[in-house]
């Protein structure tokens, strides 16, 4: 998805309530006093996870949550494309060089919403999603304050999604009307919640 057609698909009034409904089912899940971890990511390659992780973490701010959106799609990263954002520097610099959470090269977006692109392609390496880095700067932000949605890539693919679920509070599923199968999202939810995952649900984009 362009960053045009991105943008169209976050300001629809239709999916604009979808993400106020996917933000009440995070908050009924988790609560609403302490700030939380969401990890969203696609049941295939060909699902569009950071979409939906950019339309949920702008619906959480909304109503005054300071949000941080984080790509940790390091396979291919998208996230910065919602809001025509710079790839880099973002979190793969931040694990490398181990900065804390008041160093990190967060971009505003709107009020309370900032995104942590993924970095730059020369310095994606999956394996630094699995570093204690990554989950001392994930419990760092809730900490300071903020919510934090991650967005990762498929558990089929060679992406971290197994990896970083365990470390967020909850994980939400996103599939395609008409092209996503059912046996690769139960496959999906099977291996998060084998890797210690608490799934929410899968969210459907695209017409019926």
């Amino acid at each position: 998805m362009s960053a045009a057609s991105t943008s169209e698909y976050l300001k629809s009034p239709k999916n604009v309530a979808g993400f106020r409904e996917i933000r009440g089912a995070v908050l009924a899940s988790l609560g609403r006093t302490e700030p939380r971890s969401i990890l969203v990511i696609p049941v295939s390659e060909h699902d569009d996870a950071a979409a939906v992780a950019a339309g949920t973490a702008a619906s959480l701010a909304a109503p005054g949550y300071d949000v941080v959106l984080i790509d940790a799609q390091f396979t291919r990263p998208s996230a910065h494309h919602a809001f025509a954002k710079a790839q880099g520097p973002g979190l793969a610099e931040a694990l490398t060089d181990g900065v804390d959470s008041e160093q990190l090269s967060i971009q505003p977006v709107t009020p309370g919403l900032g995104l942590l692109a993924a970095g730059a392609n020369e310095n994606l390496s999956t394996d630094l999603l699995a570093s204690l880095a990554f989950e001392r700067l994930l419990d760092d932000l809730k900490h300071s304050g903020k919510w934090v949605v991650v967005v990762a890539d498929s558990p089929a693919s060679e992406g971290g999604a197994p990896t970083v679920a365990p470390l967020t509070d909850a994980t939400v599923l996103v599939g395609t009307h008409g092209k996503s199968k059912s046996a690769d999202a139960i496959a999906a939810r099977n291996s998060l919640r084998d890797a210690g995952a608490t799934v929410l649900g899968i969210v459907m984009t695209g017409d019926r």
